[in-house]
């Protein structure tokens, strides 16, 4: 049994409050819409927010004297990365990633702080993953809307008329 035939069977007959986030309601398969009583949508993230939240993080982080420069990871911040538009998911993500990079440097004998240089390099791994997932993605989509194309020739309908 598939996956989301066991998840439909479990859904039709659960009687309590079920809570399911995603950011991928486009993947939703047909008969899950019809299952929901209440929906919630989150707006994207102002720049002001995405500031703030970017803001907790190090701050926290500078106050625990992680943080090399406050000011220049501030300043790299206002003029690459705020109109990225990320979630707070994503910026906790990258600052953490950018954070084990420093740590990893430290106790290698670097007494690495977290900086601007750990930033970047977290933010240019996840977005170069992001892209390549996105493209295999769309070659995925690809093949896949190639293996079911039904051909519209003459030729291939009158043989299938044919077969009849």
């Amino acid at each position: 049994m598939s996956v989301i035939k066991v998840f439909h069977r479990a859904l039709e007959y659960y009687q309590e409050i079920m809570s399911l986030t995603t950011n991928q309601i486009a993947e939703f398969d047909v008969a899950i819409p019809s299952r929901i009583h209440l929906a919630i949508k989150y707006e994207s993230l102002q720049i002001a927010q995405i500031e703030a939240i970017f803001d907790s993080f190090l701050k926290d982080l500078d106050e625990r004297n992680l943080i090399e420069d406050y000011a220049d990871i501030k300043d790299w911040l206002d003029d690459s990365v705020y109109k990225e538009r990320l979630d707070g998911r994503q910026i906790r993500d990258k600052i953490t990633t950018a954070l084990g990079l420093a740590l990893a440097e430290s106790r290698s004998g670097g007494g690495q702080k977290l900086n601007k240089r750990h930033l970047k390099r977290a933010f240019g791994n996840i977005n170069n993953f992001k892209r390549d997932f996105n493209t295999q993605m769309q070659r995925y989509t690809d093949d896949q809307e190639k293996t079911i194309h039904v051909p519209s020739s003459p030729i291939f309908l009158d043989s299938l008329a044919a077969s009849d």
